[in-house]
């Protein structure tokens, strides 16, 4: 494996959309997005955690262009996805699905080459997703083929996905499948919190 990115973490990205508000083609969306999975058994919290990219120009290891930090309070619950909205390329596309961190008007990602990365406070690499023609090993193994069209995303395989060590082998090319963390988390968690508050009175 390329890039530092551990053989097995709890957290990985499970998908990345490129192709938000192209004018080439139909683009599925109007903004690129990426999905990070826990699969772990438990809830992570992922507070201060950072999603960057590369494009396939920088070398090896530098992933200068940010995307976001995620807010204090983030967190993915166990077995669950977290939808972090990023940058677009121009307008058009469907509207996009509510996510749980909107980064929108970052880092536009390239639908031909690129890589994102996934790291901790620490700055500890969790996962690695490169695609295209890359010689500049910010991957996994090997990188997955580019998108065959705006209209696509790439999206881990198996139920849970699996992750190998190897983008090409990991990723497959699907209609994007944008999912959020389930919002019953959340209200669930807003009911815990008003049944303390009632207990505290």
């Amino acid at each position: 494996m390329s890039a530092g990115a551990p053989a097995h973490a709890a957290l990985m990205i499970s998908e990345v959309y490129a192709g938000g508000g192209s004018g080439s083609g139909s683009p599925a969306y109007k903004t690129d997005f990426i999905e990070i999975f826990n699969d772990s058994a438990t809830a992570v919290d992922i507070s201060g955690y950072k999603l960057q990219y590369a494009p396939s120009t920088r070398a090896a290891g530098v992933f200068d262009v940010a995307i976001g930090t995620l807010a204090s309070g983030s967190s993915i619950g166990a077995g669950a996805t977290f939808l972090v909205q990023t940058g677009t390329s121009g307008a058009a596309g469907a509207t996009d699905v509510a996510p749980d961190a909107d980064f929108n008007g970052g880092a536009s990602l390239s639908n031909t080459s690129g890589s994102v990365r996934l790291v901790d406070t620490l700055d500890a690499v969790q996962d690695v997703v490169g695609w295209g023609n890359l010689t500049n090993s910010n991957f996994e193994g090997t990188p997955e083929s580019a998108p065959a069209s705006t209209a696509i995303s790439l999206q881990r395989s198996g139920t849970p996905p699996v992750d190998t060590g190897n983008n090409q082998s990991d990723f497959s090319q699907a209609t994007p499948t944008p999912v959020p963390e389930p919002a019953t988390l959340s209200v669930l968690a807003a009911a815990g919190a008003l049944l303390g508050l009632r207990r505290r009175r």
